[in-house]
């Protein structure tokens, strides 16, 4: 399995039903296993902004987090408004962010971008995933931060190596049970 099918994992079992976003290079690994899954509808807009704002919506409806995903550098910033707003009126939203590889982060890259610093201030949380194992628990931690308390949009930075690499399940654990907290009162 993918770090992009786990992720895709995750969020079938957290109940989400769309995601939007703008594809990109570095997001392929993820609109990729949401092309292969049926109970996620992948949602592409014009402009990340738009992205951002739809995701806003969805959790301001639901009160469940309302999802969307951009590449790196000028497409995570275009999400900045939708973020903003999402925090602004305590909307649940995932905010994800597939940056480049590991080994090329913090290098002079034309699209390169600190995602997590520049986002910091509007989001409530924000965690860079460096290891492909590490995908499940980020994935419920983002959900509980951005549902619990006063709700509000998380951020997960995505490095691309780590959404490609293909690792055995029995690397990562048995398959959490994600529905758990999409079915707990908030």
């Amino acid at each position: 399995v993918t770090g992009g099918q786990l992720v895709v994992e995750a969020l079938q079992g957290l109940g989400v039903r769309f995601v939007f976003g703008v594809p990109g290079g570095q997001t392929l690994a993820i609109t990729d296993a949401l092309r292969d899954s049926n109970p996620i509808r992948f949602v592409t807009a014009r402009h990340e902004g738009a992205a951002a704002v739809m995701a806003d919506a969805i959790g301001r409806l639901t009160m469940q987090p309302g999802v969307c995903i951009a590449t790196t550098g000028p497409g995570v910033t275009n999400m900045i408004t939708g973020i903003g707003g999402a925090l602004r009126d305590s909307s649940p939203m995932i905010a994800i962010a597939c940056n480049n590889r590991l080994g090329d982060l913090d290098k002079d890259d034309a699209q390169n971008a600190d995602h997590i610093a520049i986002l910091r201030p509007l989001v409530k949380w924000a965690k860079l995933v460096a290891d492909v194992r590490g995908i499940p628990q980020a994935m419920e931690e983002a959900y509980i931060r951005a549902t619990t308390g006063n709700p509000g949009p998380v951020l997960l930075d995505f490095a691309r190596d780590v959404l490609e690499t293909p690792v055995e399940r029995k690397l990562i654990g048995p398959r959490r049970d994600f529905g758990r907290l999409a079915e707990s009162p908030r």
